[in-house]
């Protein structure tokens, strides 16, 4: 069925930690029982899709602040930009936010074909079921000398710009395939500097009511963005 939005409009990747995704999750009910604690921050790495996570009493400025500088400005360095969308994700308890982190950073990404740790350190974890069941990487391991063990170290160091630049192509290939599919759907709504037009409150879309005003306005178009988005003026002011 064809839609009335516009075309999609794919978010490209930058190097490394350079552009970063950060979000609170919505208050959970009921809180946790000792620290109390009923949001989660959670941020993700466009690039690597790396993600670290708190676990926190507050939702404000100050919080985001001290979540920035001590869990990524202090391990990745800072950002050229920052996303948000107050987006629900990781909708888990602070006590599994370990668990749950360990498991994403390691888990191949559809996008990438990498894991979030492989592309942050440029090598693959040592899981603890490799210690009971050996895998050809640990039992090579432990036949490597030391000089040996250095070597195919740096090898790994020095493929990991090369794994870098694969990780981003691929990234913009599938965001491409995605925006192709998308846009076929498309019904384009033309809208040029002047016209009014209706907003819709996308706050009913998660809290439907039958006496809700689903569509605010009028608004005066200011201006129309190439990547579709557009600037309103509230003529109620």
């Amino acid at each position: 069925m064809p839609t009335t939005r516009w075309p999609l409009t794919p978010i490209m990747p930058l190097a490394p930690f350079e552009k970063w995704e950060i979000n609170f999750v919505d208050p959970i009910q009921p809180v946790t029982k000792y620290t109390r604690r009923c949001y989660i921050l959670v941020a993700t790495d466009y690039a690597t899709k790396m993600v670290e996570a708190e676990a926190t009493c507050k939702d404000d400025a100050a919080m985001v602040a001290k979540f920035l500088f001590e869990s990524i400005i202090t391990r990745y360095g800072c950002s050229l930009e920052l996303v948000s969308d107050r987006g629900t994700h990781f909708l888990n308890k602070d006590a599994k936010l370990p668990a749950m982190l360990w498991a994403y950073r390691i888990a191949e990404k559809v996008t990438t074909r990498q894991t979030p740790y492989f592309l942050v350190y440029g090598q693959h974890l040592i899981l603890p079921i490799e210690f009971e069941v050996p895998t050809q990487r640990i039992l090579d391991s432990r036949r490597m000398g030391a000089e040996e063990s250095q070597l195919y170290r740096l090898q790994e160091v020095m493929m990991l710009e090369e794994r870098h630049h694969d990780a981003e192509a691929r990234t913009r290939q599938l965001q491409l395939r995605r925006k192709e599919k998308y846009d076929r759907r498309v019904k384009p709504v033309l809208l040029q500097k002047g016209d009014l037009a209706l907003l819709y409150d996308s706050r009913h879309a998660l809290f439907p009511g039958k006496l809700h005003l689903r569509w605010m306005g009028p608004f005066k178009v200011v201006e129309v963005f190439p990547n579709g988005s557009i600037q309103l003026a509230d003529l109620s002011r």
